[in-house]
């Protein structure tokens, strides 16, 4: 359908876009949960969504144009599609318990102000909540997903920086797009 060179650029630019997105929207989330800043609960639901578009796109991207690992034939392969996968199982988790917490939670769901899930407020302009149990396993899987996903994406990050530093291979560089191969 592409041609290879095509296609490990769209590869980059997805994995980039993706990246820039969670990593503000982790951070976004962790200052609003310790400050207490309810102001930013539009500008991260937003994104949020827009993180769960790209997503499912790189799920199907993935489909077509499988990953290659730098990790293939060797002793760490399985370890390394296992990180993958789970980083891509915590991806599809926070977006969907980030639904429950404002679905259900009476908050509803928007894109910068186009409302997907509507909102449930009473008149004294409080969320009046769809399903008690549903917003609270949403709290808790978001919180636990976000901690999770912190970690896995710090080891990421820092296997990266050991390829490169330590190992001296091309695996960085194929990602950022400067790799000869």
């Amino acid at each position: 359908m592409f041609n290879n060179n095509l296609a490990k650029h769209i590869t980059r630019v997805i994995h980039w876009v993706m990246a820039l997105i969670v990593i503000g929207l982790i951070a976004l989330g962790f200052y609003m949960a310790n400050t207490e800043s309810y102001q930013f609960y539009d500008l991260h639901k937003s994104f949020g969504v827009i993180a769960s578009l790209f997503l499912i796109a790189r799920l199907v991207w993935r489909k077509f144009y499988p990953w290659r690992s730098s990790a293939n034939g060797t002793k760490q392969a399985r370890l390394v599609r296992f990180a993958h996968r789970l980083i891509l199982i915590l991806l599809l988790l926070m977006p969907l318990s980030g639904f429950l917490i404002s679905g259900f939670g009476g908050h509803g769901v928007g894109v910068f102000g186009l409302q997907i899930i509507p909102s449930n407020y009473n008149d004294s302009g409080l969320a009046v909540r769809h399903n008690e149990f549903l917003t609270e396993l949403g709290y808790f899987m978001h919180e636990l997903v976000a901690y999770l996903l912190t970690a896995l994406l710090v080891l990421h990050i820092a296997a990266a920086l050991k390829h490169h530093l330590i190992d001296k291979d091309d695996t960085l560089k194929r990602m950022l797009g400067t790799s000869k191969n």
